[in-house]
């Protein structure tokens, strides 16, 4: 296989991997507001106000992305000199090398983090505590 075709697929792969992976988060978080639909309504009800709710819905999930992040960081810093036979004139330990991958899981975690936590801002207090 030549190099260009071999970096295009696993560039295909690798976004392929990170669209799943914001799914799996979006259809994560939305099904938390769904089971803590009663509870927003209730805080809301109490004068949480908008940045309350949503620190209630993203913070458990921005904790698992944390995680995840610093776990990836120290495998990949484990297998450093593997991952520098792999690169061209490219240190493992290079900043751009590190930070840039996880600026991007971060980015999409926010992005699949904003439609639920826009839901949860707009429940309506007054309908959830009728219906229940």
């Amino acid at each position: 296989m030549s190099p260009p075709l071999l970096a295009t697929l696993s560039l295909f792969f690798a976004i392929a991997a990170l669209v799943l992976a914001a799914i799996g988060l979006y259809g994560a978080l939305n099904y938390s507001v769904i089971q803590q639909r009663r509870e927003i309504g209730i805080r809301m009800a109490l004068g949480a106000r908008a940045a309350d709710v949503v620190r209630l819905v993203t913070t458990e999930m921005f904790g698992m992305v944390c995680l995840g992040s610093a776990i990836g960081l120290a495998g990949g810093l484990a297998c450093e000199r593997f991952v520098e036979t792999l690169l061209f004139e490219v240190k493992a330990t290079d900043v751009g090398i590190v930070v840039g991958p996880i600026l991007t899981l971060v980015s999409a975690a926010v992005l699949a983090a904003l439609p639920p936590a826009i839901r949860a801002v707009r429940i309506d207090p007054a309908h959830t505590l009728r219906c229940e």
